[in-house]
């Protein structure tokens, strides 16, 4: 049998849904006379369509419709390299230089330089735009054939070619790829002398190794209590969901449940944690999502955690992954999370024609969630991602600040370049722990007009203070790293504050929720 026919056969068995037991006789005559629609159709598109068409490039639209036509958010049709990418995305280490891509105004823009990276050691920042992948043109090239172009062996040259706002002249930069570590962990402190504090940036496949690394060097350093910063986490794998909470939860404790067409099953701690008592927050916000939710979800049912900030996400579907034929792989949704004590992590969203996930569900804060209760009897709320213990919202700007920055929205390209320009500019001259002068506020304004972005005076004055802080931390960013601008500037970090606030009063995870009971916080 040909390829063809069995790629045929393949998608006609995923139109062909299986029968449930004792099925009619009429259901199985249904679902022929559906098989044989579909052949007829497939048929005369192949034989008498006005553009000529191969049979190859039928069966893939086919069967990407039919994953399209679940309007489901997280199925996926990958083809060879698209699967590539999005295995990368799960691993910690890939050959590559080291940098996040995406789409700009006017091109294929540098979205992200990660550290101690071929991409960071010469000289790529935020912000540049990929003309040039050695002799070619990147006109009209897509995110995804740049991609492409940039992986392969490691230790092979690569020269990119450059434009950088403000400055004339293409930039060339030739490069080796080479492996690239993403750290899960970027970095890890100690706060007020007790409380250590680690941000996960991502379920990849050495998350929990890089966590159990963090918390054994925090503690080292006299913590004893710690701020687990899950927001903004997408989440990851399913596995190394189960592992970070067995570095807290005792041995055999459930940490979630799956649900799917034939049962369920429940993931449960297998080995003894490494901290059993310290007391623990955990920061979420709305993109705190899937492998992140379970965590939060499984410690706030346990007891194990304060969870701080706002509802997340709300994904809480498993996707298997199916390798077809010619290097095809199908990513299919086929279970559904629950937390220990039974609350659905999932919030239901359908994906529209035109591409945009809508939420069937919009329902916020707690008004109409069910009511679940934790082991020792605290209540908590269901009805779609993981609702915190305090809701302490993030925003500290005033009016003046956020009009500012909606002015300023138009140009973010610009201003993202010049913040890295700016910040460049001033190598050599700052120490970490400079104050953005009034004097360098108006330095970066004249430099975002003279690239032709409209600051009006009065705005400015009233609302400009949102630059002292955004333009300073980024500065202090590219310039002395992200640990040293996260300890800078978590004065501004209100949920932080509230944590460590809650932590200092605290001595063990009991005492930190009655001393939580007696905060207003922002629910509604």
């Amino acid at each position: 049998m040909t390829s063809k026919r069995l790629s045929r056969a393949a998608l006609l068995a995923a139109i062909s849904l299986p029968l449930v037991g004792g099925a009619s006789v009429h259901q199985r005559r249904q679902t022929v006379e559906q098989a044989k629609l579909f052949d007829q159709v497939f048929q005369l598109v192949s034989t008498r369509y006005i553009d000529t068409i191969s049979t190859d490039t039928l069966y893939k639209t086919a069967a990407q419709g039919l994953i399209r036509e679940l309007h489901d958010p997280f199925s996926s049709f990958y083809s060879h390299s698209e699967f590539t990418q999005f295995n990368n995305a799960m691993r910690s280490n890939y050959v590559g230089l080291g940098i996040q891509i995406a789409a700009g105004p006017t091109g294929i823009i540098v979205q992200h330089v990660f550290p101690n990276t071929p991409a960071s050691e010469n000289g790529i920042i935020d912000g540049d735009q990929i003309t040039q992948v050695d002799t070619f043109s990147t006109y009209g090239w897509t995110a995804q054939e740049i991609s492409d172009k940039i992986h392969g062996p490691s230790g092979t040259p690569i020269t990119l070619t450059l434009q950088r706002s403000g400055i004339p002249q293409p930039i060339a930069v030739a490069l080796k790829r080479s492996v690239v570590h993403i750290p899960t962990v970027p970095y890890a402190f100690v706060l007020e002398g007790t409380i250590g504090y680690i941000p996960l940036l991502q379920f990849g496949e050495r998350a929990s190794l890089e966590l159990a690394n963090a918390v054994a060097n925090v503690t080292e350093q006299g913590a004893t209590s710690l701020i687990l910063d899950l927001r903004g986490d997408p989440g990851g794998l399913l596995q190394q969901a189960v592992d970070v909470s067995s570095l807290f939860l005792p041995e055999g404790t459930t940490v979630v449940t799956l649900h799917d067409r034939h049962g369920r099953t429940a993931y449960n701690v297998s080995s003894p944690p490494v901290q059993p008592d310290i007391p623990i927050v955990v920061l979420v916000d709305g993109h705190t999502a899937s492998a992140s939710e379970i965590v939060t979800g499984a410690l706030q049912d346990h007891d194990r955690a304060l969870v701080i900030g706002t509802p997340t996400f709300g994904k809480g579907v498993a996707q298997e992954l199916f390798q077809l034929e010619d290097g095809y792989t199908l990513r299919l949704t086929t279970a559904r999370w629950y937390t220990p004590n039974g609350r659905l992590i999932h919030r239901d969203r359908t994906l529209l024609d035109n591409g945009r996930v809508v939420e069937l569900d919009s329902a916020s804060d707690i008004a109409g969630r069910p009511v679940f209760s934790s082991d020792s009897g605290r209540t908590l709320y269901g009805g779609g991602g993981i609702v915190p213990d305090l809701i302490v919202t993030p925003d500290t700007m005033t009016s003046d600040e956020r009009e500012l920055l909606q002015a300023l929205a138009p140009w973010q390209q610009v201003y993202i370049a010049q913040m890295q320009s700016y910040a460049f500019s001033l190598r050599g001259t700052l120490k970490p722990n400079f104050t953005f002068t009034p004097q360098m506020r108006a330095a970066f304004v004249q430099k975002l007009r003279d690239h032709g972005v409209i600051v009006d005076d009065s705005l400015l004055a009233r609302g400009g203070s949102i630059l002292d802080r955004t333009v300073g931390k980024r500065i202090t960013t590219i310039l002395f790293g992200d640990s040293t601008a996260e300890r800078k500037y978590l004065g501004h970090d209100r949920q932080l504050q509230q944590a460590v606030t809650l932590l200092e009063s605290s001595q063990d995870q009991t005492s930190l929720f009655a001393a939580a009971q007696h905060v207003t916080t922002d629910r509604h």
